[in-house]
C-alpha cells in the first residue's frame, strides 16, 4: 500500500505547478522533467532527457534499468497549456479543499504520484518488473514530436499507464473514442446589410450558424456520437 503524506505532496505540488511550463517555453518544460527525474536518479534509476525538436523541451526518459522490453510503461506530461508568464500571473495557492494553479489538475499532480509510487515501491517488485516512465513535453499541442519516441517504447512495452486525473466519478479510462477534425471555411457574397436578401448577397456569418445548429444535431448519447465545435 502507498501510503502518501498529503501535506508533503501538496508543498512538492506547489514547486512543480510555480515552474512554467507552458507550452511555449521549452526550458521550462525540460527543467520540470528534471526535477521530476532527479527525484528517481536519487534512488539509482537510469535517465535520460531526449532532444525531440526544437518547438519543445526535451522527453524525460527513466527506467529502472536497461532492458528491450519493458513491463510497465507510466506517462504523464509537464507541459501546460497556457502561454509563458501565465505562471507568475496565477501561483500556486489552496484553501482547506482545493489546490489551484497552472497544471495542478493537468496533470503535474500526476507526474507527482508517479514519482511518490516508484518512490516507495517494495524491492521485489523493483527487481522483478522492468519500469520505464516517460515525461510527455509537448502532450497540450497534440504531442506531435514525442510520439515517435513514445511509440517505440510503447511497443516493447506490455502496460501503459497514464495518470492524468480521473474521470469526475473517479473511474479509470481504458479506451477513447474515434476522433475526426475538420476546418471549414465559409465565403459570402458582400452587399448593403439593409438588402442583405437581394442581388445574390450571401452572409457568410448566417451560413456558419446553420452549419453549427445542423452539426450540433448530430449528438447523440444513444449512438455514442459527440459533436463539438471548438474554434470560430
Amino acid at each position: 500500500m502507498i501510503q502518501v503524506d498529503i501535506e508533503k505532496f501538496l508543498q512538492e505540488l506547489e514547486v512543480l505547478v510555480n515552474m512554467d511550463s507552458g507550452f511555449d517555453n521549452p526550458e521550462g518544460i525540460t527543467a520540470v522533467g528534471k526535477y521530476l527525474a532527479d527525484r528517481l536518479t536519487a534512488m539509482g534509476w537510469i535517465a535520460e532527457q531526449v532532444d525531440v525538436g526544437d518547438k519543445t523541451g526535451k522527453c524525460t526518459v527513466v527506467k529502472n534499468r536497461e532492458a528491450e522490453h519493458y513491463d510497465v510503461m507510466l506517462v504523464g506530461h509537464v507541459d501546460t497549456v497556457f502561454p509563458s508568464g501565465e505562471t507568475a500571473k496565477r501561483p500556486f495557492r489552496r484553501d482547506e479543499r482545493r489546490a489551484y494553479g497552472l497544471g495542478t489538475e493537468d496533470m503535474k499532480q500526476g507526474d507527482l504520484a508517479i514519482v511518490h509510487i516508484l518512490e516507495q515501491l517494495p524491492a521485489e517488485v523493483n527487481e522483478k518488473l522492468n519500469i520505464i516512465v516517460i515525461f510527455n513535453p509537448d502532450e497540450e499541442t497534440g504531442s506531435v514530436y514525442s510520439a515517435p519516441l513514445i511509440d517505440e517504447y510503447a511497443r516493447n512495452t506490455d502496460y501503459a499507464y497514464v495518470f492524468e486525473a480521473a474521470s469526475g466519478d473517479g473511474s479509470r479510462v481504458i479506451q477513447r473514442k474515434g476522433m475526426y477534425s475538420a476546418t471549414v471555411v465559409f465565403h459570402g457574397r458582400a452587399g448593403h446589410a439593409g438588402y442583405l436578401f437581394d442581388g445574390g448577397m450571401v452572409s457568410a456569418i448566417n451560413e456558419l450558424i446553420y452549419w453549427g445548429s445542423e452539426l450540433n444535431g448530430l449528438l447523440s448519447f444513444e449512438r455514442g456520437t459527440s459533436v463539438n465545435i471548438g474554434v470560430i
